[in-house]
């Protein structure tokens, strides 16, 4: 898991999202992963974002990467 080019964990992330989340109310996040990603990680950090009242958040893909 990844924010930016820094590696990170799912506590770290949704602490700094929640302060984010605090300074600018239009504060929003997009999750990319890669076609392998593990499916339950993410629906897990989608609720744990909503938790720390993250209310906009996107999904991105990147078709073709790694080829």
């Amino acid at each position: 898991m990844w924010l930016g080019d820094k590696q990170t964990d799912i506590s770290s992330l949704t602490m700094q999202a929640k302060m984010e989340q605090k300074n600018n109310p239009r504060f929003s996040i997009v999750i990319r992963a890669d076609k392998d990603a593990d499916y339950g990680k993410v629906i897990t950090l989608l609720d744990r974002l909503k938790g720390a009242g993250v209310q906009r958040f996107g999904l991105a893909t990147d078709v073709g990467a790694g080829k």
